[in-house]
């Protein structure tokens, strides 16, 4: 197991969404990524869900 992190000044939607990439662009082969997350509002927003529709 292998931790990826992503230093900002704040957590939000944009933040989370970079972290995403980063963690694809760290595992591009893996079929799958799991990301354990808590009940933050940033993880629901509009860009978040975006970044997962094709």
């Amino acid at each position: 197991m292998e931790l990826t992190y992503l230093v900002d000044g704040t957590i939000d939607a944009v933040s989370t969404t970079a972290l995403l990439k980063q963690l694809e662009n760290a595992h591009p082969t893996a079929p799958r990524i799991i990301v354990i997350c808590d009940n933050a509002r940033y993880y629901k927003g509009k860009s978040v869900a975006d970044y997962f529709r094709p």
